[in-house]
């Protein structure tokens, strides 16, 4: 799809693009509670977000820029963030041909003039709106939220914070939570691969709140972040020190929990099966570390319909191996498709 030119004039209609059928609305990937405005992205911010097929809402704007067109815009984005827990995104246009996967993608008009707003879906330009003053979209919330919903579905997983987690268990709610991390690539790969394809089918289903561990990571070999970050997972019930019925070793994301009024219930652990073992004796290896081993099943209450409960059983084949500094791991690929049905089970019951 070729740029559009900047010579576009400022009174330009909200156009369509046409790089993407835009026939079936886009069902975003994520909302928010947590957030009170628009999340300014950086060029990494955005390849992470475009290379995990996230389907999300994008504002363009100029950097410093005085014109009252986007301090407008800015305001109705950040009320629909607030009021409609829309997850939007806003980005410089003048880095946007230092970003190669966006000149790659191409369509994005870089105007440093006015605003445009885009909705990505599956690595597209499903639609976008290049500013005009003869349309409420970029006026006020309710010219905004009338249009858009013309052309999205609502998320279904939403992220919320430290407090507002709390707050539920302290309210004694039914709810289920996915620990996370956005630089996690187990988490990466679960989203786009089930979770997104199990609410384009089941959208009915209740939300699923997620909980980012992202900020809590530690960023260096410091003891300090090392301990914050263990207590915080200690604390969550991630770790066999925080709950010895449904923790797993230290803690690891993805991890799914099911909270009866704010009472952890039930969990699930995707992936994570640590290093294999070699069984010489049956020429193949074994998760013999998996969350789903004979002595936890008892305890998980979601199982009913899934034919492979212990994943310890499983006999994995050296071409579903990845190899790393000499230890061998099952490749996710392949992984998959015995966590998928355990995890379908567990969204199904408790969702």
């Amino acid at each position: 799809m070729k740029k559009l030119s900047l010579v576009l004039p400022l009174l330009f209609a909200p156009i369509l693009s046409g790089c993407q059928d835009t026939s079936t609305p886009t069902l975003l990937t994520f909302g928010t509670y947590a957030a009170k405005e628009a999340i300014q992205l950086s060029n990494s911010d955005f390849t992470t977000h475009y290379e995990n097929s996230e389907n999300f809402l994008l504002a363009i704007y100029p950097k410093d820029s005085s014109c009252s067109c986007w301090r407008t815009f800015s305001n109705v984005i950040n009320e629909a963030v607030e009021k409609e827990h829309l997850l939007i995104y806003k980005y410089y246009a003048q880095e946007v041909e230092d970003n190669p996967i966006m000149k790659e993608l191409g369509g994005f008009n870089n105007r440093l003039d006015a605003p445009t707003f885009y909705i990505i879906k599956k690595k597209k330009i499903a639609r976008y709106y290049n500013f005009s003053s003869s349309t409420n979209f970029f006026k006020n919330l309710e010219g905004f939220i009338g249009e858009i919903d013309n052309h999205i579905k609502r998320p279904k997983m939403f992220y919320i914070s430290e407090e507002q987690l709390a707050s539920k268990k302290n309210a004694k709610d039914n709810f289920s939570v996915f620990y996370a991390r956005n630089k996690c690539s187990d988490c990466n790969f679960v989203i786009p691969h089930t979770l997104l394809p199990y609410y384009a089918n089941n959208y009915e289903k209740n939300n699923l709140y997620i909980f980012d561990l992202q900020p809590w990571y530690p960023t260096s070999s410091s003891e300090e972040e090392k301990v914050r970050y263990q207590l915080l997972k200690d604390q969550l019930g991630l770790s066999e020190i925080g709950n010895a019925t449904y923790g797993f070793g230290t803690g690891v994301v993805p991890t799914f929990h099911y909270y009866e009024t704010g009472v952890l219930k039930d969990a699930c652990v995707y992936a994570n099966d640590g290093a294999l073992t070699y069984s010489e004796t049956d020429n193949c290896y074994y998760a013999v570390n998996s969350y789903y081993n004979e002595a936890r099943l008892a305890n998980l209450h979601y199982l009913d319909n899934v034919l492979q409960k212990d994943i310890t059983k499983v006999k994995i084949n050296a071409e579903e191996v990845i190899t790393y500094e000499n230890s061998h791991y099952w490749d996710i690929t392949h992984a998959s498709s015995y966590y998928d049905p355990l995890l379908t089970g567990f969204l199904d019951t408790y969702l």
